[in-house]
This record gives C-alpha cells, structure tokens and sequence, in this order.
C-alpha cells in the first residue's frame, strides 16, 4: 500500500474527529467507536471507496470493523479501537480510564490482523483522548504505549492530533494508524 491510501485515511480521520458534536465524548472520557466505524465508512464510501462492516479477516475466525476496497490501492482490512485515557485535564471528566487496558485492545486487534493469510492491508486506526496539547508532553504520555503497539507488530504509518472545540489548547486528540 503506497501513501495514497494513507493520506485518504488521514484525511477522513481529521475531518471526523474535528466535529464539535465528538467534543461532548471527549470531555467524558466516552467511547465512541460505533459511531466513528459508520462515519469512517461513509467518508471512505464519499471518497470513492466501496465498504463493508464486520468483514470476515481471512484466514482467521475474526471479523474486521471495516473492509474498505479503495480505488486503485486494492482491499484494507480495518480494526477500529478508541483509546480513552486518565491524564488529567481542567474541564474534563475525572474518571478513571485506564489507559494500559485500552492498550491492550488495540495490541490484540494487532495480533488478530497478523494471523490472516490475506496479503492485503491490515490497519489497527486508533484515537487516543484526552492527551496533552504539547507535543513535547504527549509524546512523553504515549511513547510506552506506541513501544507497545510497535513490538507487538504494529508499524505506526500516520498519526495526527486536533485541539476539540471546548478545549482551552491544553489537550486533544490524537490518533494513529499503524499497519500490520
């Protein structure tokens, strides 16, 4: 898969996570993967792709959230896994939500696509929230999770971050697409 795939992906990805309507799950730490496997489906389908949901994966007993067959760039096999966090933000929700069990979901996503025999792309896209809004103190927050991701088989290929309405600047959202 070349870098067209990844841009039309990216850009679906930014689009949909800057509505302000998501800032509401934001605030409350509130998963929000349903909504973003339709949504992402239907700007995939906007952009000349043709989707299905809850795909078998071959090869496996596992169905992906997404197949998407993209126009000039062959099939990808989509899991989708929204990652709330505990990092503590004035104006946000203090729950706790922890961050290394959300990990985990996006590792065994990583490790369900690795067992297909398709030869076709295999995407774990995951955003993570809130995180902080300075890239130097973010990175610093996902480095040992991104570590985790990477060793488990999952070679990060994009990742942006938006600032949601309703955010002071001192966090956001940022999301990541790793390749399997």
């Amino acid at each position: 898969m070349d870098d067209e795939p990844f841009e039309l992906f990216a850009s679906c990805l930014n689009d949909l996570l800057g509505r302000p309507a998501l800032s509401i799950a934001l605030r409350q730490r509130a998963k929000f993967e349903g909504w973003l496997k339709i949504e992402l489906a239907h700007a995939l389908e906007d952009r000349g792709a043709s989707v299905s949901l809850e795909a078998g994966v071959p090869g496996t007993h596992y169905r992906a959230d997404i197949r998407a067959t993209l126009p000039g760039s062959g099939e990808a096999y989509i899991m989708l896994k929204t990652v709330n966090t505990n990092f503590r933000f004035s104006g946000i929700a203090s729950l706790t939500r922890p961050i290394t069990k959300n990990i985990r979901g996006v590792v065994e996503d990583v490790s369900k696509l690795r067992a297909s025999t398709s030869e076709e792309a295999r995407l774990v896209i995951f955003p993570v929230f809130p995180v902080a809004g300075g890239t130097p103190l973010r990175a610093l927050q996902l480095e040992p999770y991104i570590t985790r991701i990477k060793s488990s088989g999952g070679a990060i290929e994009r990742e942006g971050f938006l600032t949601p309405s309703g955010s002071d600047g001192s966090w956001g959202i940022a999301w990541f697409i790793a390749r399997v």
